[in-house]
């Protein structure tokens, strides 16, 4: 042990931390940074070897890691600044290159909240990093399909959804919505965008709407569903004969003048002739008790619903046109709840 010093002095150094001439290096975490919705996902990787493995990738504490299971190894990303304090989001882009993190700061030097994306190969973080207008934070964060745009949404006072060019230097906001009284819970965008047109759908309280954003001409907006219900979390599904699908779940509330809790899982897909988002039809999930759903993922055959009480039911893709998605099966194991499922 080295001896205790009146003042010590510290310097942050890449993943090192130097205090009194030792130096300590980061070798292994546990446990994963709850709060951020999305808070892991699979994805190819080098290794410490340079073999390109399946590998998780987590945040923990104020750093984000991969895990490779079968080496049981773990790696580092370097180059967090001293000033983040938390990680509030994160996302990945759709060409597997690059994660965004949504990062909450200390109030010197930086005041506020940035984004920063980070390049997966080597684990280092870009030049490139995105500071909001106005001093708030970034709470939900995503790529477009092409990965060349990013969005941000914030949660403060203004709630504001920007569009990024993160890649340019010069001037990398594109657009920016005010959102008004709008709660954003997740933000999205397809993998096929209509030519021309960036397509982002936002889910939140009361709230399941397709932003059309095309150049300079002005953003529609389009209310996918009126219901009055708290739409949690939504996902885009597989592509079938080139048409883009997308399903959007609800938390569940008491039916009238019953005890039973119903939820909804609502399915839309774009249209043929100019490829935006429309309502297809609903399908109903009940559940027990007080039992609340909080996410839905993409599975290889359909989709995954997950709750709380360990609410997991699972739903697979029918060749009925009509109904398209077919329950399969749920269970509940105990206590635990589903925030995100990958």
């Amino acid at each position: 042990m080295p001896p205790k010093s009146s003042a010590p002095t510290r310097k942050r150094n890449k993943d090192a931390e130097i205090q009194d001439g030792v130096r300590l290096q980061f070798s292994h975490a546990f446990g994963v940074h709850g709060p951020i919705r999305d808070n892991c996902f699979f994805i190819k990787a080098e290794n410490n070897s340079g073999d390109e493995k399946e590998a998780l990738l987590f945040p923990i504490g104020q750093k984000l890691c991969l895990y490779w299971a079968e080496d049981n190894e773990m790696s580092f990303f370097a180059g967090t600044m001293p000033n983040v304090c938390a990680m509030l989001g994160m996302a990945t882009s759709p060409n597997s290159k690059f994660v965004a993190v949504c990062e909450q700061c200390n109030p010197s030097p930086n005041k506020g909240a940035q984004c920063t994306v980070y390049l997966i190969k080597n684990r280092k973080k870009l030049k490139n990093v995105v500071t909001p207008p106005q001093k708030e934070d970034f709470v939900n964060c995503c790529f477009s399909g092409d990965s060349k745009l990013l969005v941000t949404v914030s949660n403060g006072p203004y709630r504001n959804m920007i569009v990024w060019d993160w890649a340019s230097a010069t001037k990398p906001m594109k657009h920016q919505i005010a959102l008004g009284q709008v709660f954003v819970t997740r933000v999205s965008s397809p993998l096929n965008n209509p030519p021309g047109v960036l397509q982002l759908v936002t889910s939140g309280p009361c709230h399941l709407r397709v932003w059309n954003i095309s150049g300079d001409n002005p953003i529609k907006s389009q209310i996918i569903y009126k219901e009055h219900e708290n739409f949690v979390d939504h996902c885009w599904l597989a592509l079938d004969g080139g048409i883009q699908r997308m399903a959007a779940v609800t938390e569940g509330a008491l039916a009238p003048n019953s005890n039973q809790r119903f939820g909804s899982v609502l399915l839309c897909q774009s249209i043929d002739e100019d490829k935006f988002i429309d309502y297809r039809r609903t399908m109903t999930v009940v559940l027990q008790g007080n039992t609340q759903i909080k996410t839905i993922a993409k599975s290889s055959r359909g989709f995954i619903v997950g709750g709380t009480n360990g609410f997991f039911s699972v739903y697979e893709k029918t060749d009925d046109r009509k109904d398209p998605y077919m329950h399969i099966k749920y269970f509940y194991c105990g206590r635990e709840s589903f925030q995100s499922i990958r």
